[in-house]
């Protein structure tokens, strides 16, 4: 048992010395005094941070303020290799730069966050980031003090069809299908309910109001039709 424990602290104290040996340093400036920066998604400091890490791939994520919503301005990663243990960056929240691609629609990454599709404005203070098409090979792509990017993609060669399950236009179709659906039902009902308060005053202002809901009814049908005939002409042609 005596024996156990010696190893135990002997593999705790070797882990931290070999953490000991892997220390880096991030020094970060902004040129907002309330930026929020937040370095692997710890919050090190506002306007300005120094931040020690053992990591050697670190996320960085920068905010206008702590009091800001939604998803960060400025997202980078920081890869230390080699000797370099200190990195030193300098951020500016006010610039920005568009990024786009021939062809366009191309996925842009920084590290392992995914920014968006092109045409893209993204910060110039962005290190680099990587553009991807499906069929095209991937580039990478180093931000310099310019006003716009244009990005041409070589094509590799590989055709291969999109599924229509796995396009934009499956999920669209399912969705607008429920809703015309739900529509036509509502307007149903309404012109039913309607139809009975009829029954009872004979108002004619109801049964027009009745005609009305039954038309409503009536055009959310025919496109609930059309929708659900060109869903099921496009899953029986694949």
């Amino acid at each position: 048992m005596v024996k156990y424990y010696i190893y135990i602290i002997l593999l705790v104290l070797s882990a931290e010395l070999f953490a000991s040996q892997n220390k880096y340093t991030i020094n970060i400036t902004t040129n907002v005094a309330s930026a929020a920066i937040f370095i692997n998604s710890k919050l090190a400091g506002t306007g300005s941070a120094s931040y020690e890490t053992g990591r050697d791939t670190n996320f960085i994520a920068i905010k206008k303020s702590l009091t800001e919503w939604g998803k960060a301005f400025i997202k980078d990663t920081v890869i230390f290799t080699g000797s370099d243990n200190v990195r030193d960056l300098s951020y500016n929240l006010d610039e920005e730069i568009l990024i786009d691609s021939t062809p366009q629609d191309a996925v842009v990454k920084n590290g392992e966050k995914r920014l968006g599709r092109t045409p893209l404005f993204v910060n110039k203070n962005i290190s680099s980031l990587l553009l991807y098409k499906k069929n095209y090979e991937p580039k990478e792509i180093f931000i310099k003090d310019e006003k716009a990017r244009n990005i041409s993609l070589s094509f590799n060669g590989k055709i291969r069809k999109e599924s229509f399950i796995d396009s934009e236009w499956f999920p669209a179709l399912i969705g607008s299908a429920l809703v015309l659906g739900g529509a036509a039902a509502y307007f149903k009902i309404e012109a039913d309910e309607t139809f009975e308060e009829y029954e009872k005053t004979m108002d004619q202002s109801l049964m027009d109001k009745t005609d009305r809901y039954d038309l409503y009814s009536g055009i959310a049908l025919g496109a609930l039709q059309v929708n659900f005939g060109y869903l099921i002409y496009k899953l029986l042609i694949e």
